[in-house]
């Protein structure tokens, strides 16, 4: 489902990100069945008919789930940068002296 659900959420968008993960999809994954597989696992969890899967298939769904979400989170790594400087602290500040849980944690 995640793989699904995410391959929907970036379809039609133009960024960098996307571009490095679609050109990397194509590479790895392009001209075979993996994603058909993987969509046939995934009716299973919404439809009342249950489409059996051969160990063989389930294994090549296994690998590619593995795969798929290795590469996406290694491109993320390379591309997302964090940068904690003042305005971070400032609105964290705020929102630590505002918000009602951490206002009672500190109370304790």
């Amino acid at each position: 489902m995640l793989i699904c659900t995410f391959g929907d959420a970036i379809r039609g968008q133009d960024t960098r990100v996307v571009q490095k993960i679609n050109k990397q999809v194509e590479d790895c994954f392009g001209g075979t069945d993996a994603f058909k597989l993987n969509r046939r696992l995934r009716n299973n969890l919404h439809y009342k008919e249950v489409d059996k899967l051969s160990d063989s298939e389930l294994e090549r769904i296994d690998d590619f789930q593995r795969r798929y979400i290795g590469m996406v989170l290694s491109i993320f790594n390379e591309n997302i940068k964090f940068k904690f400087g003042k305005w971070y602290r400032f609105i964290k500040w705020i929102a630590d002296h505002t918000e009602t849980k951490m206002v009672e944690e500190k109370k304790k």
